[in-house]
């Protein structure tokens, strides 16, 4: 303890009373003491990974700063860096990235706009470096730099929770929350098995799923507001390349490889050819995902390589739900997901043509962020994922 004083320009009494105060608070003991000295526990160890981890993360944000900058500050100069800065600060920083207004952060932290107009002085000041830029209606965005330093302290108060989930699992508390990205055909049937057994095994997590296109749901990622995506890993990597994302700052999973199917109405007259041919799917009516859905650009390939392409009456949607209703309630084809249609196919509602596609598979994935350990929820969500994608891969 006195050597850790002395490292840190605190006095030993200082820092016995700062460990007494998180102990108090988290509820279990971090260090163990003796005569000799003091060492850590399964909990203070667990903390200190953590504690690596954010130590990282501040890190690359200030590598990242002295790379914008022609002179940058020393490192022991910004206490942002150096985690000498109160968590609240933080929360004022990323909360104005997410919010950008002023008065709606100093109301939420009960804080003058003074405050807060202070300390984002103060911090540009140190760093010599624009953080905000304020627009003429009183909102702050945030600069390049800016937002690349609030993406890093979100990620900051992702790894303290976390922390406090995994001491939580030592402790034989399985407790905490995950957020669940999901986009295309992993919706249906995929992440709800998944989810259903891990709250069936630890009912205690909180889960949350999110919808949205897959580079949105990429940045949120990226900026821990959520924990793992589930969706075609041809979409993630389109999504990464088209926006020049680094590929990585992401964990890319496969789970297993989907196809895409044939499929049409319970009624529709296909269904009783026998030997179908390229050219009955030709003189059809089709339903066609746009471009921009995940496998929008895929189908259109297969379509344009068996010259389905015109002469035939073709609707787009955006919407899953519209694609195949479109095809149960009307006499056009669709190529989805088997996946995806399973439950419609076993209900009788849709059902497969009996012809091979060339080149149909739809490989699926889980993406989670490469520069931080998942939280102890989210991994055992991903073991439950992995059993459902082997059930798919088995039968």
């Amino acid at each position: 303890m006195s050597a850790a004083a002395r490292q840190l320009g605190r006095s030993q009494s200082a820092i016995t009373k700062s460990i007494n105060e998180i102990e108090e608070k988290i509820g279990y003991k971090l260090f163990n003491r003796t005569s000799s000295g003091v060492s850590t526990t399964i909990y203070g160890d667990a903390l200190y990974e953590r504690l690596r981890s954010i130590r990282s993360l501040l890190n690359t944000a200030y590598n990242q700063y002295k790379a914008y900058h022609k002179s940058p500050a020393p490192l022991g100069q910004i206490p942002l860096f150096t985690m000498d800065i109160s968590l609240n600060r933080i929360k004022m920083l990323v909360l104005l990235g997410r919010h950008k207004k002023i008065s709606l952060v100093a109301a939420m932290l009960n804080i003058t706009t003074r405050t807060i107009y202070l300390f984002v002085r103060e911090l540009e000041m140190q760093l010599d470096l624009k953080i905000f830029e304020l627009r003429p209606n009183s909102e702050l965005f945030a600069t390049q730099y800016g937002d690349y330093l609030i993406n890093r302290l979100n990620l900051v108060f992702a790894e303290l929770r976390f922390a406090l989930e995994h001491i939580d699992k030592l402790a034989g508390k399985q407790t905490g929350s995950i957020c669940i990205g999901t986009a295309g055909s992993t919706r249906p049937a995929l992440v709800p098995k998944a989810l259903i057994q891990l709250l069936n095994n630890y009912p205690q997590i909180r889960a949350e799923t999110r919808e949205a296109h897959i580079t949105e749901l990429l940045d949120e990622l990226s900026r821990g507001e959520i924990d793992i995506i589930v969706t075609g890993t041809r979409a993630v990597e389109n999504a990464i390349s088209g926006r020049n994302l680094d590929k990585d700052d992401f964990m890319v999973h496969h789970l297993f490889d989907d196809e895409l199917i044939v499929v049409a109405g319970a009624a529709h007259p296909l269904l009783e050819k026998q030997h179908l041919t390229y050219d009955d799917l030709r003189r059809q009516k089709w339903v066609l995902p746009i471009r921009s859905m995940p496998a929008g650009q895929l189908v259109k390939t297969i379509l344009e390589n068996l010259s389905i392409a015109a002469g035939v009456t073709k609707i787009g949607t955006n919407s899953i739900v519209v694609l195949r209703n479109l095809v149960i309630y009307g006499d056009y084809l669709a190529l989805l997901s088997s996946h995806q249609t399973e439950l419609e196919r076993k209900q009788g509602l849709i059902a497969q043509l009996d012809i091979h596609i060339p080149n149909n598979k739809w490989p699926v994935c889980a993406v989670t962020r490469n520069n931080t350990q998942p939280s102890p929820a989210t991994s055992e969500f991903f073991k439950e994922l992995d059993k459902v994608a082997q059930d798919y891969i088995d039968s």
